[in-house]
């Protein structure tokens, strides 16, 4: 799983090749606290800001992670887009003769159990991505999410959590 400084950059990259500016201080603070699951009043208070810009500078962040990954982003879903999002820029599985398929942003998380005449393919494919994703610390139900996928698909039965 990508460590927090990881997460970091990986964010202040995408900003950068979407906008040509980096994430400011503010911003990494804002991020930061986030993926620690802080609220916004801790966030502010170890910023030295206001919750009220904490919250400003959170939505403008959020919505620039949303056209940049083309999906709602928002406090609650950061830390799995950023993990989805690094992950499907760097991997790539390949077939015997040719790509099986090139993980991207788009095709990583839509469509994937609309099968077409590769299923067999398209199996094998799946099956290592999940394999891939587990060992990156993702649940069953996140990987679900992320894959548009329900749980029986992953072999999983959905059962409600202890608590």
């Amino acid at each position: 799983m990508m460590d927090l400084g990881e997460c970091l950059l990986f964010a202040d990259d995408m900003v950068f090749q979407k906008t040509g500016r980096h994430l400011d201080d503010i911003e990494f603070g804002v991020i930061e606290g986030v993926l620690q699951r802080k609220k916004y009043a801790d966030i502010a208070r170890d910023l030295n800001c206001t919750e009220g810009y904490i919250k400003d500078i959170g939505y403008e962040l959020w919505k620039l992670f949303s056209e940049i990954f083309g999906e709602e982003i928002n406090k609650s879903n950061i830390r799995s887009s950023l993990l989805r999002h690094k992950f499907a820029n760097n991997v790539s599985i390949s077939g015997n003769d040719n790509t099986v398929g090139s993980i991207d942003q788009v095709s990583f998380y839509v469509g994937l159990d609309k099968r077409s005449d590769k299923s067999c393919q398209n199996d094998q494919f799946l099956t290592r991505l999940i394999e891939k994703l587990l060992t990156f610390g993702l649940s069953h139900e996140q990987i679900a999410e992320c894959l548009n996928i329900n749980l029986e698909k992953l072999g999983i039965k959905n059962e409600p959590k202890n608590t």
